[in-house]
């Protein structure tokens, strides 16, 4: 799996949490019905419960009694393969527990891994579960601390941060602290589903005449097994990389037409990456999304490919397909810039699989209104890969939204950052990205 701001798992958080785990779905706004009653806060006045959602998405809400500060929250997780077993994201942030880092600085944390894994659909994950989940969260901490929840923050990276900005435009009364959206494709749904499907027909054109028994994309034939997501293994992974690294001037080709990043200062693995990710989507995802968009949402019809040692060539036999997708399915998962709340995005300049020019294009689309504009703040990161910040970039972007949403800046407890490397990385990151938290 690539990387994320907060990598999904299943876990739960024994070390600093005792958690109650529900057996069957549970309507979340009634505790006593849905097992929020667990057991007296364990270490440090942390308690966290885990239960279902009505619709049985599986979700996780933490809480610290004795740090909160009356705010939410709310984590969703990026895209995850449409065949495994939805379970709730606990996550990290580079490399720490994300719901201790979260209640540790004084916030309620909840989570969801939603109904189902694969492609967001709007409707059932933004406009039901998502909104459930708030409720749940609040239920929670108003049965355990007798308080109202303030605001409520949402977050998330890679397709998680493409549901951060939808929810964040769609929802401003639900999300009024505003969101944190990371490396997601939050320009054009459109563009980013052209861009992996670019990538495979090139692959195709380049590497068909010397990998044996390759599942060329063909229009006329896509269920002939070119996008059976079984046959994404690990041995025909390897195969492609040996063949990536064999024949260097069609390697050389598909990244000049495509321009997929990879990194100059590590060429070799990072192509290897690069090739390896994006292939994969074009397996485990095509399926998915033909079946949620209704078609298929990719088409090069008259698409002049440039870049290559041979565009004529390329040009003459790319294989072609017509986009037949619905238009109003897409259209679902396309942001407005619409913007009544604060919306901080960030970028990796290299981001091989969600490319960053997602953020010009989505900063274009907040400047159709003044206010729009000034809600939104765009970072951006110099480095190689998808969502491969630091922790400290990460909070230091988070403790902007913060400053964004209240006016105050974020005081960062030792308890949520415990080594001073990672506190004077976070403090420098928020510092340079316009913040200036304290450490408690």
């Amino acid at each position: 799996m690539h990387h994320r701001l907060f990598p999904p798992t299943a876990v739960c958080l024994l070390s600093l949490a005792l958690t109650h785990c529900a057996d069957l779905p549970e309507e979340p706004s009634a505790p006593e019905q849905a097992g929020l009653a667990p057991v007296e806060p364990a270490l440090l006045g942390m308690s966290c419960v885990d239960g279902e959602l009505a619709s049985g998405a599986p979700y996780q809400v933490c809480l610290n009694r004795l740090l909160w500060k009356g705010d939410l929250v709310v984590f969703v997780p990026g895209y995850t393969n449409p065949a495994s077993t939805p379970s709730t994201p606990t996550g990290d942030i580079g490399g720490l527990s994300a719901a201790d880092v979260v209640t540790s600085l004084g916030f309620g944390w909840a989570a969801t891994g939603f109904r189902e894994n694969g492609l967001l659909v709007p409707q059932t994950w933004i406009a039901q579960d998502l909104l459930a989940l708030v409720q749940a969260a609040k239920t929670y901490f108003s049965a355990r601390t007798g308080r109202s929840t303030g605001r409520v923050y949402l977050t998330g990276g890679s397709q998680g941060g493409l549901i951060t900005t939808l929810g964040v435009e769609r929802y401003p009364q639900v999300f009024n602290g505003g969101g944190l959206a990371a490396c997601g494709p939050i320009g054009s749904y459109r563009r980013q589903l052209q861009y992996v499907g670019d990538f495979r027909t090139v692959f195709d054109f380049y590497f068909d005449p010397v990998l044996a028994q390759w599942p060329v994309w063909i229009e006329s034939d896509l269920d002939n097994g070119a996008i059976d997501p079984a046959f994404w293994t690990p041995a025909n992974r390897a195969v492609v990389a040996s063949a990536i690294q064999a024949h260097p001037a069609r390697t050389a080709n598909l990244l000049r037409v495509t321009r997929a990043p990879i990194d100059p200062a590590n060429p070799g693995p990072t192509t290897r990456l690069t090739v390896n990710d994006l292939l994969r989507y074009t397996f485990v995802g095509t399926l998915d999304a033909i079946a949620k968009l209704q078609g298929l949402a990719y088409g090069n019809v008259g698409v002049v490919y440039s870049g290559s040692s041979n565009d004529a060539a390329l040009n003459a036999r790319i294989q072609r397909f017509t986009f037949d997708a619905s238009a109003a399915a897409l259209g679902m998962l396309e942001t407005t810039g619409r913007l009544a709340r604060p919306l901080v995005t960030i970028h990796t300049t290299g981001d091989h699989i969600v490319p960053e020019w997602h953020e010009p294009l989505y900063r274009n689309k907040t400047s159709r209104s003044l206010s729009s504009w000034l809600r939104h703040t765009r970072l951006t990161v110099s480095r190689y890969g998808h969502c491969t910040f630091t922790a400290g970039e990460v909070l230091g972007a988070f403790s902007l939204l913060v400053l964004k949403a209240t006016g105050q800046n974020l005081a960062l407890s030792r308890q949520a950052l415990t080594e001073p490397g990672e506190r004077a990385e976070f403090l420098r990151a928020a510092r340079e990205f316009g913040a200036s938290p304290a450490v408690e």
